[in-house]
């Protein structure tokens, strides 16, 4: 084994010191740092530099355009242990707050940020992924984007007249953002108040979304295309639409969701908590659906055509009824051991225990007793 020479070793040390140094921290506030533009910091930066915020309210003349770099806008919290974000992005009403439409990928972060009065027609108020960007997004509130639902509704306006699609965040051809902690807070849109998903698979741990409004279908979430995108302890509160008003599936899409909760949703016609169309088959399991509302029918859930899968949810005083279907292509396929929730699996017009046991039989939990009525009306346990 042979040893580097003394001029050989040195460049290797210098190498490394220089690898280990090239991050820096970029600061942008109103006097004494580095800028006074976010944008302007990031025509500055390298790949992984840090452009570091102040506790202020920042003002850019356009979108917050990460231009492909792969590095992280950070915020500064509370000092308490809300850890409420304190830097806020105001898009003034002119234009959208963010955008990724570069390739972004997942070391362009977002962090500690609150991103508020984004206006875009097109949509994608408080932030537009576009073009397969994939940025990753920590405790970041989006609210108010698309103008404010409550004095929307309470002025009588429609919600047409702000934006087409995703109030807070609209994520298109092949963007899959991920997604941390994250709120979206009284954010509206014609569809999608609070996210729209359109050929595009998010992921989403741990994010709400409260008070969202859309004109038409996707209160909170509105996915439509072949959308994937995927939820865990996500929770949808108080959202309305037309139709879904907690989420919206049309056109095909697998939404999978673990954990969530819908409550207090309500639509004006079919899905208080949550809508299927088109094909779309969503897979829930050990959901909440709990005082969600509808106007027509499916007060937790609603299926025109497609029928979701919903494992071991729990399903608690939504008005008029918990699950329906228009169609028998849209009959969900349901295991619980909650008789007001299995779906109507006998025909007889009624969720009771009858329909709770032919759903065990189904999933295989139970066996039917030879010739009863569900040996017959249901194959035997898998």
């Amino acid at each position: 084994m042979t040893r580097p020479h003394a001029p050989l070793a040195l460049l290797l040390a210098t190498s490394a010191l220089a690898c280990a140094t090239t991050a820096d921290t970029i600061t942008v506030c109103a006097e004494g740092c580095d800028h006074v533009s976010i944008n302007a910091a990031i025509d500055a930066a390298k790949d992984g530099d840090v452009i570091q915020l102040a506790a202020e309210i920042y003002i850019e003349e356009g979108p917050v355009d990460t231009d492909g770099k792969a590095v992280t806008i950070r915020g500064v919290v509370a000092e308490d242990e809300s850890g409420t974000p304190l830097s806020i992005l105001d898009g003034n009403g002119t234009h959208r707050v963010l955008v990724c439409r570069s390739g972004e990928d997942a070391r362009t972060v977002f962090e500690n940020l609150v991103i508020t009065n984004g206006h875009d027609r097109a949509g994608g108020n408080g932030m537009a992924n576009l073009d397969a960007s994939h940025p990753t997004l920590r405790n970041c509130t989006f609210t108010l984007n698309g103008g404010s639902a409550a004095s929307a509704l309470l002025d009588g306006g429609s919600m047409a007249s702000f934006t087409r699609s995703g109030g807070g965040m609209s994520n298109e051809a092949g963007s899959s953002p991920r997604l941390i902690g994250c709120r979206f807070i009284g954010n509206n849109a014609w569809t999608g108040g609070g996210m729209c998903n359109e050929d595009a698979h998010p992921s989403l741990i741990d994010c709400i979304f409260i008070d969202n409004a859309a004109d038409g279908p996707g209160g909170g979430m509105y996915n439509l295309g072949d959308s994937r995108p995927t939820l865990l302890r996500c929770r949808f509160e108080r959202n309305v639409a037309a139709n879904g008003a907690g989420m919206n599936n049309c056109g095909g899409n697998t939404p999978r969701l673990e954990a969530c909760a819908f409550v207090g949703n309500v639509s004006e016609f079919d899905g208080g908590g949550l809508n299927n169309c088109t094909g779309s088959a969503p897979i829930l399991r050990n959901c909440t659906f709990r005082a969600n509302e509808a106007g027509r029918r499916g007060g937790g859930i609603h299926n025109d055509s497609g029928g979701p899968t919903v494992l071991r949810c729990t399903f608690e005083s939504n008005v008029p009824d918990s699950i329906t279907y228009a169609t028998e292509d849209a009959r969900p396929r349901v295991m619980t051991i909650d008789p007001n929730v299995t779906g109507d699996q006998d025909g007889d017009g009624d969720y009771d225990a009858t329909d709770v046991r032919l759903a065990m039989i189904e999933f295989g939990i139970v066996e039917a007793m030879p010739g009863s009525p569900e040996d017959v009306e249901r194959k035997p346990a898998r």
